[in-house]
Parts: structure tokens; C-alpha cells; sequence
């Protein structure tokens, strides 16, 4: 197997389902990027058989799961459990978090941090992101349990990162049942301390990552703010805003985060 299929391999079996654009923008990233995408996700389907295509719908870009012989070369590879997703919403969300890593990706190779030509799997083990990482504390001898969509740790700058934990918020939820839950489930992980002793946490001293929520538009941007800001117990806590569009339009650096405040702020 070459390190392309293996990229493509890794990103379906990490983030739960991959589809054709993040392959270009991720594995190939030339002016025959398309081609070669389509290519090689028809032939990891049909003659090697680890992926299978999702329908997903008219108008949409299909997507690719690993399969039952996917999921065993996964494990094989890479020492570790794929996410292997069922639910329609489930693998529309995956999809929105894996554009996030596209963002760090480009962002990284903007800034120098990685060479054009790098190689996905090599520069995955350079940053860490989790996909949908359960977080487990105590609080009077109960058992809590958190799972935020991804946590990650940039090196955005020579000896410089940030930790942080990634909420994707694309759904037609009411936005203050959104803030109410979100901010009760970091407000009692906070309380309780125990992220003081996460493995993560840097020597010198401990940091709480700041929540990043990501929503499907600017309007649905705003509506959160303002329920978080009338919610909020905890100012410890830092919480970012942004939608699809500006990510797409400007990347992850820059000033494209909004606080509770309302102000912009750029973290990366």
C-alpha cells in the first residue's frame, strides 16, 4: 500500500468518513488533484476493497467509510480503533470536523510550519487531534462524562500552541438548550480539577483549553453569543465563536473568532 492510500485510509478510519475534496486538498493538492482523488477512492473500493461509498443525497459530494476489511487493515496500521459511524447526522458532523483539520493543515502549510509536499500520515503524528475524545471526571461520587467533537493542540508558531477543545454545531437544536448544556458540561468539568491532571498539560503550568464552537452560519453565530453570555457562571472559561463561511473563506488564523463579549480575537 503507498502513503497515498494510506493517508486516505487514515483520514476515513480517524475522522469516521472522508470524501473526495478533502482527499485534494489533503493527499494530492495539485492541478490534477480531482483526478487523482477519484481514482484512487474508486480503486480502495473496488479492488481493495476498504472503503464503501455513502450516498449522501443529491447535490453532495458522496463520502467513504471504511469497511469491515478497512476497519482490520485500520487497526493493523495505525495500532488503534477507527471511528466507524452509522447515523446520517453522525457522518455529515464528522464531516465538518475533518474540514477543521483541513484548516490547521493549510493553515500550518501558510505559516511555513510543514513543506507543500508533506505527507499526511507523517504529519499527523506533528499534531494532535482527537475525534470526539470522552472526557471522564467525578463529581460527588458520580461519574460525569463530556465528549467534545475534537481536542487538539496547535504549535501554530516557534514554541507556541494552543490547546483547545472543538464544538461543531450544526443542527437546528435550540440554541438554549445548546448554551445551557455546553456550558454546564465544561463549567462541572472545570469545577472539579481535573483537567489539572490531564496528560496533555504542559510542566510549567496548567492550562484549561479554550472551547471552540463552530456553527452553520453567522446568524446561528451570533444566537449562541448571546445565550452564552446570559448563561455564563464561569469566566474562566474562554469560549470562541465562528462559522463555516468565514473558516472557508479566511482559515483558522486572523481575526475569525468571536468572544462572548462580541469582540474578535484571532487565537492561532
Amino acid at each position: 500500500m503507498n502513503q497515498n492510500f494510506d493517508g486516505i485510509v487514515w483520514l476515513a478510519g480517524h475522522f469516521g468518513i472522508v470524501i473526495r475534496e478533502h482527499v485534494e486538498s489533503l493527499i494530492y493538492r495539485n492541478k490534477y488533484s480531482y483526478i487523482s482523488a477519484n481514482r484512487t477512492l474508486a480503486k480502495l473500493e473496488r479492488e481493495e476493497k476498504l472503503l464503501k461509498r455513502v450516498d449522501r443525497g443529491k447535490r453532495k459530494t458522496d463520502g467513504y467509510k471504511l469497511t469491515h476489511e478497512g476497519i482490520k487493515y485500520f487497526k493493523k496500521q495505525f495500532g488503534y480503533e477507527p471511528k466507524n459511524y452509522n447515523s446520517g447526522d453522525k457522518l455529515s458532523h464528522s464531516i465538518n470536523i475533518l474540514s477543521f483539520y483541513v484548516h490547521i493543515i493549510n493553515d500550518m502549510r501558510e505559516k511555513g510550519l510543514i513543506n507543500h509536499d508533506y505527507n499526511i500520515i507523517e504529519e499527523k503524528r506533528k499534531i494532535v487531534f482527537r475525534v470526539q475524545k470522552q472526557l471522564k471526571f467525578v463529581v460527588k461520587d458520580n461519574i460525569n462524562v463530556i465528549e467534545p467533537d475534537a481536542f487538539g493542540i496547535y504549535r501554530f508558531k516557534e514554541n507556541r500552541a494552543r490547546v483547545f477543545w472543538l464544538e461543531i454545531e450544526n443542527s437546528e437544536r435550540n440554541v438554549s438548550y445548546v448554551a445551557r448544556k455546553t456550558l454546564n458540561n465544561y463549567e462541572r468539568y472545570y469545577l472539579s480539577g481535573q483537567w489539572m491532571k490531564e496528560t496533555w498539560q504542559p510542566k510549567s503550568s496548567k492550562v484549561f483549553p479554550y472551547i471552540l464552537i463552530v456553527s452553520y452560519s453567522e446568524f446561528k453565530t451570533k444566537q449562541l453569543i448571546k445565550e452564552f453570555k446570559k448563561k455564563l457562571k464561569v469566566e474562566a472559561i474562554h469560549y470562541f465563536f465562528s462559522d463555516y463561511k468565514t473558516l472557508k473563506e479566511n482559515g483558522i488564523s486572523g481575526e475569525v473568532w468571536q468572544t462572548i463579549e462580541g469582540k474578535t480575537a484571532n487565537l492561532f
